[in-house]
């Protein structure tokens, strides 16, 4: 019973040119700057949409729905999900940037 799914990012991080990577992991300093904690962040955030994160991969966003949710559930997640994905890591991480100092 019961429903656990994975969602594996790429690890960005590396391609990064070197200033650029230090600034981004300074953003995040638990996640080291991974697209994946910018992305669970802005779902949280602008669209109300819970994920959880794993203690040993900073890129997977774990899905751990209720036994209650339904079809419509799924469909809002895989909305705010591909709504999000849209946008690009460009503006994901300068969303979360934005956010970030607005919030210090």
């Amino acid at each position: 019973m019961g429903l656990m799914v994975g969602i594996e990012f790429a690890d960005l991080s590396d391609t990064l040119p070197f200033g650029v990577r230090q600034m981004v992991s300074l953003l995040d300093e638990k996640l080291k700057g991974s697209l994946c904690g910018f992305a669970g962040t802005l779902m949280l955030r602008d669209y109300n949409t819970l994920v959880a994160f794993t203690e040993y991969n900073r890129n997977v966003i774990r899905l751990e729905p209720p036994l209650i949710a339904g079809p419509q559930h799924i469909d809002e997640f895989l909305r705010v999900f591909g709504e999000l994905l849209d946008l690009g890591v460009t503006k994901i991480v300068s969303r979360y940037a934005r956010g970030a100092v607005a919030a210090a």
